[in-house]
C-alpha cells in the first residue's frame, strides 16, 4: 500500500512538474525595445518636428538675447575702464535687466515646452501601445515584455515589426 501511495504521489508530482513546463513551452513571448521604438517611430519624428515648429522661434529669440547679453558683458569688460561712470552704470543696468528678462522668459519657455512635449508623448505612447496590443492579439502572443529585459534574442524581438507597422499606420494617416 505504501509503495502504491509513493508511486501515485511520484506520478502526481511528475505530472505537476511537466504541466507548467508544457504550458511555458506553448507560450509565445515577444520582446520590444521600447526606447528604440519611441526613438525611431515616424510618429516620434513628427512630434519632434511639431515641437520645433511651435517652439523654434522662441528658442532662437532666447539665444539671441543671450548672445546680446554676452556681447554687452564683453563690452563692459573691454571698455569699462575707459567709460564714463554714467555710461558704465547704464550698461551694467542693461545687463542686469536683460539677464532677469532672459531668466524669466527661459523659465516660461521651459514650462510651456515641457507641457507640450508631455502632451505629445502621451499621445505617442498611447498609439504605440495600441499598436503593440493589436500585433500581440493578431499574431497570438501570450506575453510581450518591454522595459527591464536584460536579453532578448532576435527570435522574440518584435521591435522591427512594430516599427514597420507604425510606419504603415503613419503613412495611412496622412
Amino acid at each position: 500500500m505504501r509503495i502504491a501511495f509513493r508511486l501515485a504521489t511520484g506520478a502526481l508530482l511528475a505530472a505537476s512538474l511537466f504541466a507548467p513546463a508544457q504550458a511555458v513551452a506553448d507560450t509565445k513571448i515577444g520582446a520590444v525595445n521600447v526606447t528604440r521604438l519611441f526613438g525611431q517611430a515616424p510618429q516620434a519624428e513628427q512630434a519632434r518636428k511639431k515641437l520645433e515648429k511651435e517652439f523654434g522661434g522662441s528658442k532662437r529669440e532666447l539665444e539671441a538675447l543671450q548672445e546680446d547679453i554676452i556681447a554687452k558683458q564683453e563690452k563692459l569688460q573691454r571698455d569699462g575702464p575707459v567709460m564714463g561712470a554714467s555710461e558704465r552704470a547704464e550698461l551694467e543696468r542693461d545687463i542686469i535687466s536683460d539677464t532677469k528678462d532672459l531668466r524669466r522668459r527661459s523659465e516660461d519657455f521651459q514650462e510651456s515646452f515641457s507641457r507640450r512635449e508631455k502632451e505629445l508623448f502621451v499621445a505617442l505612447q498611447s498609439g504605440v501601445f495600441k499598436t503593440i496590443v493589436e500585433k500581440a492579439e493578431k499574431e497570438g502572443f501570450d506575453l510581450i515584455v518591454g522595459e527591464g529585459v536584460i536579453y532578448a534574442s532576435d527570435q522574440v524581438d518584435i521591435t522591427d515589426a512594430l516599427l514597420k507597422q507604425l510606419e504603415k499606420d503613419f503613412k495611412s494617416s496622412k
